[in-house]
């Protein structure tokens, strides 16, 4: 027993089929697949490979320069970490960079002092070169002492948290006041170097989708090209797919969302639309119809199924727009076997 269904360009009349066993079901004609048309998804652009900026020191927040959304230059300050006990340690190092500068000069003067007294014979050498001795120990002090306020220096710097580079502000993960980590997150930013579109696609589109396939997008007035990246093999809650698209032209920012233009089904003219029903899985969970050939035989015939809308089903197939398939009830059925079409009624 099974029902047989016409593929046609548009509905047409109900038609049955009889199996072996003489029992009638209605069919329903199906519409094909309607090939070239446009299927339009939203994404959010991003860049390729966005930047954090993280803080180098842990402490508390006391300033942020920059929200959501926000331009920044490289080099700009976003984030101020209290430095009160960076700045304690550079006046310590600079008190006692002073302390040796003053000692270096008193301990060179008499090194030179004592110095031409032993040469008019009225030091000793010993004298000579214990002053020496201490106005060089002096100098070691001093490279030591000046290393010490540059490292204190760099180091209250990294209380400060700046942008690296050009481009938006895409999250921002702290507040003023918050006592963040070494190491902590605090902003994103996305530059212009590479721009993606990342948008999810019902699960019925993303099944024609393919890497390289070209598509269209608008933001506001701006509009441009780009090009699927990938398509994710797994379907996330709600029966949508995540896409991403690479942005080939056009001047639109990181962050802005955009409406993109997908040419449904292109290059691929071998698609159709039957009822879902018609489609049987095998043992490998292969899809299959069975094709009724002239004469009513049924055919079993592979296809590929493509994705659900409603009660039909997308499927890649060997067979042309106009062909035959049993519509239902695949498993009461065999290869080769014959069924009968006849119209309701006559």
């Amino acid at each position: 027993m099974a029902l047989a269904v016409t593929l046609a360009g548009c509905k047409g009349e109900e038609k049955s089929t009889t199996g072996t066993g003489g029992s009638a079901f209605v069919s329903a004609a199906v519409a094909s697949k309607d090939l070239g048309t446009s299927e339009v998804i939203t994404g959010v652009v991003e860049s390729k490979e966005p930047l954090q900026a993280s803080a180098a020191q842990g402490g508390r927040i006391v300033q942020l320069n920059g929200n959501v959304g926000d331009a920044v230059d490289a080099g700009h300050i976003l984030a101020m970490i209290d430095d009160t006990s960076a700045k304690l340690r550079i006046r310590q190092a600079e008190e006692e960079l002073r302390r040796v500068e003053a000692l270096s000069i008193d301990r060179a003067a008499a090194a030179q002092r004592i110095s031409t007294l032993a040469a008019k014979g009225s030091a000793s050498e010993a004298g000579r070169s214990a002053a020496v001795a201490e106005a060089t120990a002096t100098q070691a002090a001093l490279d030591s002492a000046r290393a010490a306020v540059s490292f204190a220096k760099n180091e209250a710097d990294l209380f400060i948290v700046r942008a690296s580079s050009a481009g938006r502000i895409s999250t921002r993960t702290a507040e003023v006041g918050a006592v963040v980590a070494p190491g902590q997150v605090l902003f994103s930013i996305e530059n212009e170097s590479g721009r993606v579109i990342a948008a999810t696609a019902p699960q019925a589109l993303a099944a024609q989708l393919k890497s390289g396939q070209s598509a269209r997008y608008t933001a506001g007035s701006t509009e441009g090209e780009a090009v699927i990246l990938s398509v994710s093999p797994k379907v996330e809650s709600g029966g949508v797919v995540r896409v991403r698209l690479e942005v080939k032209t056009g001047g639109v920012l990181p962050g802005a969302i955009v409406q993109v233009s997908i040419a449904g089904d292109v290059g691929d003219q071998t698609i159709k639309r039957v009822p879902a029903t018609a489609i049987n899985l095998d043992g490998g969970g292969s899809s299959y119809v069975y094709l009724i050939k002239d004469g009513g035989q049924i055919e079993r015939t592979a296809v590929r199924l493509r994705g659900l809308e409603g009660a039909d089903a997308r499927i890649s197939a060997p067979f042309p727009v106009g062909a035959s398939v049993v519509a239902a009830g695949g498993a009461f059925l065999r290869d080769g076997q014959s069924v009968k079409i006849v119209t309701p009624g006559l």
